[in-house]
């Protein structure tokens, strides 16, 4: 199995576009009263659930050879914080910046700020990136897979515990709720996890149909969201689009298993820059939808024109900003303290 999965990075690349859509989108709903697509770009939000389930999947593909090996959890830790930080710092004083002049929320108090900083659980509406609530789960699941590379049996004691509460929140034998730790978002972290052990430890070349399996699933989830008979944003289209886009990444990599596979260069580029664009495309959507708004671009070109023009010149804006910001500084910052560290 090879250690670099371009498919992996391609569906990176259309999880953030999915998400940029959908905001974008939901800019013209709530300024003209209706979706360029209709409501197609509406299930644009399940690009957050494909990302979770990425990320379980990426956690456990790379760090599975740590699990157990206390020796390696400094590295680990280094790793995942220069991953998360950095970036996240920047786009958070652009944002706070620009409050006066684009953003809809109001200051911070410095309490309120240095919660958003540590990446602290805070209530959604004191965000200044809107789509930061996602990386407080992030720290969750680092955290969580920390104790597995500390002590397995300590991990996987934590692991069985917590899928626990999940399966006892699903059924709804109690109604009880813990901050994060309960959320059905954990579910496709867990997901993802067993994605990578599937194709980490079973031959996986017969493991290509699911991808069709998976995306038979997902496009009929769509369907029931967009048809009104599945609420999107609960607890079992979670489920139902963990299970989905699971089974998506382990057709993928079923599929490109002892291949040279040959992906568009342009997926690759914005797999890469995945993680810029999301956290910046509330801020670069936001400033083009303005800008074309004063020029009155919006008031002429038909809606669905200018929703190609915005999310392109978001989508290349987070491009640009990941390999002159992201890529030089992660680079840096890993050459320093994590190379330092073994």
């Amino acid at each position: 199995m090879r250690k670099k999965l371009n498919g992996i990075e391609v569906a990176r690349g259309v999880a953030a576009l999915l998400v940029v859509f959908y905001h974008i989108s939901r800019l013209f709903e709530q300024n003209f009263g209706f979706f360029p697509l209709s409501k197609f770009t509406e299930i644009g939000h399940s690009g957050v659930d494909f990302f979770f389930v990425l990320s379980g999947f990426i956690i456990y593909f790379i760090h599975r050879k740590d699990i157990g090996h206390k020796s390696q959890l400094k590295s680990y830790i280094l790793k995942r914080l220069v991953r998360i930080f950095p970036l996240f710092w920047v786009v958070f004083l652009l944002h706070l910046a620009l409050i006066p002049f684009v953003a809809s929320t109001d200051f911070p108090t410095i309490s309120s700020g240095l919660l958003q900083l540590l990446l602290f659980p805070i209530d959604k509406k004191e965000l200044v990136i809107g789509v930061s609530w996602t990386l407080q789960y992030e720290m969750l699941f680092y955290l969580l897979f920390a104790l597995l590379i500390f002590n397995r049996v300590i991990g996987r004691a934590v692991f069985i515990f917590w899928f626990l509460i999940l399966v006892v929140q699903f059924i709804g034998v109690h109604n009880f709720s813990i901050p994060l730790v309960s959320s059905a978002f954990c579910f496709q972290f867990m997901a993802g996890i067993v994605a990578a052990y599937v194709v980490s430890t079973v031959s996986i070349q017969h493991l290509k149909k699911f991808f069709y399996v998976g995306i038979s699933i997902l496009l009929i989830t769509w369907w029931a969201e967009l048809s009104n008979l599945l609420n999107g944003f609960g607890k079992n289209s979670r489920l139902l689009y963990g299970i989905a886009f699971s089974l998506v990444v382990i057709g993928v990599v079923a599929i490109e298993n002892g291949k040279n596979m040959e992906y568009p260069k342009i997926w690759l580029i914005l797999g890469k820059s995945s993680y810029s664009i999301y956290l910046t495309h509330l801020l670069f959507g936001g400033v083009y939808y303005k800008i074309l708004d004063l020029i009155e671009v919006l008031a002429v070109l038909p809606a669905l024109i200018s929703l190609v023009i915005v999310v392109l010149l978001t989508v290349v804006s987070g491009v640009i900003f990941s390999h002159i910001v992201e890529l030089p500084v992660t680079r840096y910052l890993r050459s320093k303290l994590i190379s330092n560290s073994k």
